[in-house]
């Protein structure tokens, strides 16, 4: 394991400073879990997100990486807002939870993978290939079922879904032959480019995803009293008037937060 790697684990850990700070808290908690989000923009935003809600007072915040530790922080009675992946709620679990604001770019809920291959590849030649893609944990998960779903959708049978922890680790990958296959965000293809054009220039994309929502921010039901809600969902809405929030908003690539509305989580 490398350093930076052994960090993010760590800071993640459910045992990890931040869980340990938040426990020490007489007041309510945030708890973070999105399987799908990227480690390289991740980790500064994550460190700003526990600064913020910090500074607010009233709630601290913490971060978990797996699903087990999301449903025992979950269990937690002083458990009262989460920002989840739109997978999660739209599963039978995701009843507890009360959307109340979702992140947007440009006015824009929703984001998008491509799949991305070698140039001389092609969908009819990924069949039963190794694809690349961040949030992937078993064959079980909700995120793994949904990823499978459409590569099915493509006439991509039988992949093999190797999980990485970013999608530029999953671009790499791919350059050096590890996967014949990534499915990763448009931005991060940019931020190889940058890194390494001769890397992106031998890649071509071969679809783009439907449309996914951004993570919601949720009130867990029956934990919070109206009042204390509605305080809550403005400051997090308000949050780029804050220093701390603006460097959350630009690292995870959204620069507003818009009411929930209920279509959001149509298929």
């Amino acid at each position: 394991m490398t350093f930076f790697f052994l960090l993010v684990a760590l800071w993640l850990a459910p045992g990890g400073a931040i869980e340990a700070q938040a426990a020490s808290s007489s007041g309510g908690r945030v708890i973070f879990y999105d399987p799908d989000a990227k480690f390289d923009d991740l980790i500064g935003a994550l460190k700003a997100f526990d600064s913020y809600f910090s500074s607010l007072g009233h709630l601290q915040f913490q971060a978990v990486q797996q699903s087990d530790d999301f449903e025992a922080a979950l269990g937690r009675k002083d458990t009262q807002f989460v920002i989840v992946s739109s997978t999660y709620l739209r599963s039978p679990r995701g009843s507890r939870l009360t959307p109340l604001l979702v992140p947007a770019a440009q006015g824009d809920a929703f984001y998008r993978k491509l799949l991305v291959s070698r140039r001389e590849d092609s969908v009819n030649t990924l069949s039963g290939k190794n694809i690349a893609s961040t949030g992937v944990m078993d064959d079980s998960s909700e995120q793994s079922k949904q990823v499978m779903s459409e590569l099915a959708r493509q006439g991509i049978t039988r992949p093999l879904l190797m999980s990485v922890p970013k999608d530029v680790d999953a671009l790499l990958a791919l350059y050096f032959r590890q996967v014949q296959g990534a499915l990763v965000t448009p931005g991060s293809i940019e931020v190889l480019k940058h890194i390494n054009p001769q890397a992106t220039a031998s890649f071509q994309v071969l679809f783009e995803t439907k449309k996914m929502l951004r993570s919601p921010f949720c009130v867990v039901n029956g934990r919070v009293g109206s009042g204390e809600q509605a305080q809550v969902t403005e400051e997090v809405k308000h949050m780029d008037s804050h220093d701390l929030g603006r460097v959350i908003m630009q690292r995870l690539e959204f620069d507003a937060w818009l009411p929930f509305r209920p279509e959001m989580l149509a298929p």
